[in-house]
């Protein structure tokens, strides 16, 4: 476009010439076409550098973070309904804990792991939802909490309808322990007679014992 205008401009500067020798020829309008000629270039390299420009980026997506709800449900034993995991596994508590805090800690931790979650905790068969709370813990995890007891499973416990740790104490085998662990009942009471295990539950590994000085607690 613009080689095209280039090529024009001595056509009009020697339209312009001859106008200025006939008598009474205006040269004003003449004396513009160079004025249109730059005007009509200035618009033809804006239209080029905009047909040239680089697109705005697109602003990146972001990801929710994924939520991991703990569920808790109720499972009939010869002591009654207890609360497990989905899975099936014995969900017990301690009666050192409160309903805002876990006496459980450090290497205990490690032999009694809370039942964690990420979400809101949902109740499963048997279970009431308004009684399931949390609590949080060192670290940024959080716990769920039956009517006020925070939960725990037991290492001891390797398949579901065991119920190895019910009863222990805390710490293992002190003579003057903090507290007992205990299975819970839908209702949120304590379940003090151990039930036997489930027929479901055929483990031939050696059953684990613990004493205070291999709990590895500390205390």
């Amino acid at each position: 476009m613009i080689h095209y205008l280039m090529k024009l401009k001595p056509r009009f500067d020697k339209d312009s010439r001859e106008a200025a020798s006939v008598p009474g020829q205006s040269r004003h309008g003449m004396e513009l076409l160079p004025l249109a000629l730059v005007a009509v270039a200035g618009l033809t390299l804006a239209a080029c550098s905009s047909s040239t420009s680089t697109p705005a980026a697109k602003p990146a997506k972001t990801t929710a973070p994924v939520t991991t709800s703990a569920t808790v449900k109720a499972e009939t034993t010869s002591s009654g309904k207890v609360l497990v995991t989905p899975s099936g596994m014995s969900l017990y508590t301690l009666t050192a804990d409160t309903p805002t805090s876990n006496a459980c800690t450090g290497a205990c931790l490690s032999i009694w792991p809370p039942l964690t979650t990420t979400g809101t905790p949902k109740a499963g068969t048997g279970v009431t939802q308004s009684l399931l709370t949390t609590i949080p813990l060192p670290g940024g995890t959080t716990q769920v909490v039956y009517d006020g007891h925070p939960l725990s499973t037991f290492s001891g416990d390797t398949l579901s309808g065991q119920f190895n740790g019910e009863g222990l104490s805390f710490p293992v085998g002190s003579s003057s322990p903090k507290g007992h662990w205990y299975l819970v009942s839908p209702a949120g009471s304590l379940v003090t007679a151990k039930p036997t295990v489930s027929k479901t539950s055929t483990s031939t590994a050696p059953k684990k014992t613990y004493s205070s000085s291999s709990s590895g607690y500390g205390y």
